[in-house]
């Protein structure tokens, strides 16, 4: 009886040591929390290969294409400027039937809020990307709020400069350094939907 006593003890305290580390992760704020989510994403998706915002800025815009997988009214509130709006639950060979053209002889680069849609959609269709020309696939380390966090440029629904930024949702929002620019749902732009195929 001793042993099982004994053992139930042990599974207690690594639940309780379990849910200590889950409320460290989930009570981090800003870059911190946004470093553990990517640290995540690496450990999940180890294929894929990631780009600091510097990295990306560096790049010539004529030798990339960014994919921004998020929803329209995420899109609508600021984006980087150039970046298609891909519906993040795309089918990976509708994706490759609809943009693998636009990644052809570009580096494609993928980004979402966090990273954790845009790396899940990067990790499906890398591999045909590169075979059909693309000359390397990445997903933006951090995401969206990461580059908004390191005030790097955005822009509306309109192309117009914006320091707005959609929140995703309460919890994930808590990852935005500059709360006063977060944009309420109700407060988003609207931008139209993605035609059916």
């Amino acid at each position: 009886m001793a042993v099982r006593h004994r053992m139930a003890i042990a599974a207690a305290l690594l639940v309780l040591l379990a849910a200590a580390v889950t409320a460290i992760f989930f009570l981090a704020r800003g870059d911190d929390g946004l470093a553990k989510v990517h640290a995540g994403l690496e450990r999940q998706f180890p294929r894929v290969e990631h780009i600091t915002g510097a990295d990306l800025e560096a790049l010539s815009p004529g030798d990339i294409v960014l994919f921004d997988t998020r929803e329209s009214a995420e899109y609508a509130t600021s984006h980087i400027d150039g970046a298609v709006r891909v519906d993040p639950a795309i089918a990976p060979q509708r994706f490759l039937a609809e943009y693998g053209e636009l990644a052809r002889g570009r580096i494609a680069i993928f980004y979402c809020s966090v990273g954790a849609r845009s790396t899940a959609l990067a990790d499906k269709v890398r591999m045909r990307l590169v075979a059909e020309g693309a000359k390397q696939v990445f997903n933006l380390e951090k995401g969206l709020f990461g580059w908004h966090n390191q005030r790097r440029a955005l822009v509306d629904a309109n192309g117009r400069p914006t320091d707005a930024i959609h929140p995703y949702n309460a919890f994930w929002g808590r990852l935005i350094d500059r709360q006063d620019k977060v944009v309420a749902e109700e407060e988003a732009p609207a931008i139209e939907p993605l035609p059916e195929v």
